[in-house]
């Protein structure tokens, strides 16, 4: 990542994020913070009218943000600036993929839609799956499915290209179970990843995981499950052709061009 702020002051502890105070809003803070990195050094003034606030909630959010080591006040207290010691907080922060990130809008339509819930997975060349973006509420408990998730598994394989499914079989085969490994070494693993028609069902037809490439040839699936219970497989249908539609302009690849479930 690019430096964002002013040199580094290495003898200077990186800042801390405080529990906000009552009388400054989450909601506040962020949009000033936002509004000082991208259009600082502002006056307490600037601040003010940019926010649409009163004078005495302008300092209260401006004393919280700089009690937190978030801004700095320069010039004899006339300039409000984002501390320099943030470039440490960023530089080291985890941020979502621009690649997947514009999917999220389009699946929350989607499922909003048909009633369902999406969940996308990505997966980097030999490592575990991560569940990268889903519809379902914050305070729902998503399980990343565990490594025994065949079906998972097998839609993430079948994204990748022959290339990145050549280094992903490498990579596991000595650290897999001996029926995999010899899968894996025999080209069976292989086959069955290319020979995929690009989703699969459960066993019970009760979510369907199809495969796709994101625009930088990540390997992704998204799964359709079911919001409430079992969904009619007819439902998942016309959520996969919905998704291989409004999607097509975002990714290389959705399953293949010229089938969908049956």
């Amino acid at each position: 990542m690019s430096k964002m702020f002013a040199t580094i002051a290495t003898a200077a502890p990186a800042p801390t994020v405080e529990v906000v105070p009552d009388d400054a809003p989450a909601g506040r803070l962020l949009r000033a913070v936002e509004l000082i990195a991208s259009k600082g050094p502002v006056t307490y003034e600037d601040l003010r009218g940019m926010l649409g606030i009163s004078k005495t909630a302008t300092w209260r959010v401006v004393t919280t943000l700089r009690d937190a080591g978030w801004v700095r006040i320069t010039q004899g207290g006339r300039q409000i600036v984002l501390d320099h010691r943030l470039d440490d907080l960023f530089s080291t922060a985890q941020y979502s993929d621009p690649e997947f990130a514009q999917l999220a809008d389009i699946m929350a339509v989607v499922a909003e839609e048909f009633g369902v819930h999406l969940d996308l997975f990505t997966q980097t060349v030999g490592m575990p799956p991560v569940l990268a973006e889903t519809t379902r509420r914050l305070t729902q408990v998503v399980q990343v499915p565990a490594e025994g998730d065949d079906n998972l598994t097998l839609a993430l394989e079948g994204a990748m290209t022959p290339v990145q499914l050549t280094r992903h079989f490498s990579r596991i085969v000595d650290e897999t179970d001996p029926q995999v490994a010899m899968a894996i070494r025999s080209g069976e693993a292989g086959r069955k990843a290319r020979q995929m028609p690009g989703f699969v069902w459960s066993l019970d037809r009760s979510t369907l995981t199809v495969s796709l490439r994101g625009s930088m040839d990540t390997p992704a699936a998204i799964r359709i499950a079911p919001r409430h219970r079992k969904s009619d497989s007819a439902v998942y249908r016309k959520v996969f052709l919905a998704l291989r539609d409004r999607l097509a302009d975002h990714v290389t690849s959705f399953a293949r061009d010229d089938r969908f479930p049956a």
